[in-house]
């Protein structure tokens, strides 16, 4: 009797703060969040040819610089892993590179000076970016 208390008592304690850790709603959440967030950036050709130029290069999935992934990734713009709140602060952080020109890296240009943004591109591009962070505020 003493050794089947001793084994039941924390059997029973174990599932019972295990209970705590897996709650539905928690488990649920995650696939709600991301199939409400398909926002989508309109791009037209002008933008697009100057963000493959000059920006792609590193804030893509299939880039190898990690960093430049984590802080700007263009492609989870469109699948749908950037919430609108994320969308808009991003596009923001954008525009505010753009401003310091801090985009693209001086290191990156000294290998890649013929990728740097001229004047008008950053123009467009900051314009854009400020547009489409407008937008979808809006939504």
């Amino acid at each position: 009797m003493k050794r089947t208390i001793t084994i039941l008592v924390p059997a029973m304690l174990f599932v019972f703060s295990m209970s705590f850790m897996f709650d539905v709603e928690k488990i649920e959440e995650p696939s709600k969040a991301i199939s409400s967030t398909s926002s989508k950036l309109e791009m037209p050709e002008n933008i697009k040819g100057i963000l493959d130029k000059s920006c792609m290069g590193c804030h893509n999935d299939a880039s190898t610089s990690t960093k430049g992934k984590m802080k700007l990734n263009f492609d989870k713009f469109n699948n749908g892993k950037y919430s609108t709140g994320k969308q808009i602060a991003k596009l923001n952080g954008i525009v505010k590179s753009l401003t310091k020109a801090k985009m693209p890296p001086k290191k990156f240009l000294s290998k890649y000076p013929d990728r740097a943004l001229s004047a008008d591109d950053s123009k467009a591009l900051s314009d854009w970016a400020t547009a489409q962070a407008t937008k979808l505020a809006g939504e």
